[in-house]
């Protein structure tokens, strides 16, 4: 037979084995980028972009900013970095604020405003929006709570009590409200009021530790008193 087949030389083999890989290794590149277009982002990112673009159609819409106030404010408490969680909490607060200025009744708005604004230490701004809230709804215990703990931090102790006392009357169960008037009776020496709100704390919460510490600092300050510490 006088069959005949041709060679292919080494070079253009070679080339010809390049151009396969390099079209595999692209083929390659273009699943991974497709993998990681399909990856599921973060939950917070993907709410802060959905409320990001409601806020850009309806930006008239108070509720809108709420939301995304809220999503900034989640974002801060996940944040590790403490310049990045501070301004993801201002984000959060132009937002609520933003919501106030739509609508100056959005009660959330401005009780989420009040916490920010306590968390960055802005003791005035938190007061003037928690008080603004209780105006609005004298039934908002937690605006009362935050006013009584403010006023503590500032040492304004009567007016601490005053506010937490109402918490109290308002959600008896509330251990944590006890503590903290308790903390205020404690500060003005009124040790035994103090105990009272930390058993009581304790009667609803057996395991409460912060309460049952200060308990115990309270039966070590004054032997006197050790018989009325129960």
């Amino acid at each position: 037979m006088n069959g005949r087949y041709e060679t292919i030389s080494y070079p253009l083999a070679a080339s010809i084995i390049l151009v396969l890989l390099a079209v595999i290794v692209l083929g390659s590149l273009s699943v991974v980028k497709s993998i990681k277009v399909l990856r599921p982002q973060n939950p917070l990112e993907r709410a802060r972009e959905t409320w990001e673009a409601v806020v850009d159609r309806n930006p008239l819409d108070a509720g809108s900013r709420v939301q995304l106030g809220w999503t900034y404010y989640r974002m801060s408490e996940k944040e590790k970095d403490s310049q990045k969680k501070v301004d993801l909490k201002k984000k959060a607060l132009a937002a609520y604020l933003k919501a106030l200025e739509l609508n100056p009744r959005t009660a959330t708005a401005m009780y989420n405003a009040g916490l920010v604004y306590e968390e960055l230490g802005k003791y005035d701004k938190a007061t003037e929006m928690f008080e603004k809230l209780c105006k609005l709804d004298s039934g908002h215990t937690l605006a009362v709570y935050h006013l009584g703990h403010i006023y503590l931090l500032q040492g304004k102790l009567d007016k601490a009590i005053e506010k937490l006392k109402k918490a109290v009357e308002v959600e008896p169960l509330a251990a944590n409200f006890r503590l903290e008037l308790a903390r205020a009776y404690d500060k003005t020496g009124r040790t035994d009021d103090a105990v009272t709100q930390l058993n009581e704390a304790l009667k609803y919460i057996p395991d409460y530790q912060d309460a049952r510490t200060m308990l115990e600092r309270l039966k070590n300050k004054s032997p006197q008193k050790q018989s009325k510490v129960k």
